[in-house]
């Protein structure tokens, strides 16, 4: 199996979670509501789902959370819901404060940083508060991308921020810069 190149433990988790389950990848897909391809796609670590709603559907049907499905902390199963919760709130502080000292190096206001990125201001804001964590791939690629900060760094993994790797976008639709990539 091999491994996502932008998330590094997302093919490794989604077939781990496949196989505890005892499920056949053309069952899985079938019970998310996805193309046998996709998940083959999902599992050789060539893309990832490209919605909240499908990332919501693996969570659930391997009860495990999305950030450990992604790869971004280690708590898994989503048994012990307060421990989960506090892992959500601590990253969501980390990554707020992130965007925030972010877009203060670069000198810009709320407004400037929301159009650099691609989103509203108030989206933006919810996000740099806490208030909102960043739901959509898209979204966070575009942060780094316009940050040039690597994936690793913004969720977490690293203290190096790296550089952006324009192989994210592939990710989300194969398309080389969010310039090509149609929402």
């Amino acid at each position: 199996m091999s491994q996502s190149k932008g998330f590094p433990l997302f093919s490794q988790h989604l077939a781990e979670s496949r196989q505890k389950k005892g499920i056949s990848q053309l069952e899985a897909a079938k019970k998310i509501g996805v193309s046998p391809s996709t998940w083959s796609l999902w599992e050789s670590g060539d893309r990832v789902p490209r919605s909240a709603s499908q990332l919501h559907k693996l969570c659930n049907l391997f009860d495990v959370s999305a950030d450990w499905l992604l790869g971004i902390n280690c708590i898994q199963e989503n048994d012990d819901k307060k421990d989960i919760q506090q892992a959500d709130k601590e990253h969501d502080f980390e990554t707020a404060n992130k965007l925030f000292k972010l877009r203060k190096d670069k000198g810009w206001n709320i407004s400037e940083t929301a159009r650099h990125v691609g989103v509203a201001p108030a989206t933006w804001s919810n996000w740099e508060t806490g208030k909102w964590n960043i739901r959509q791939l898209i979204h966070a690629i575009r942060i780094c991308e316009t940050f040039d900060v690597s994936w690793e760094w913004l969720n977490g993994k690293t203290t190096d921020k790296g550089s952006f790797d324009p192989n994210l976008y592939k990710m989300v639709g194969g398309k080389a810069n969010r310039r090509d990539y149609k929402e």
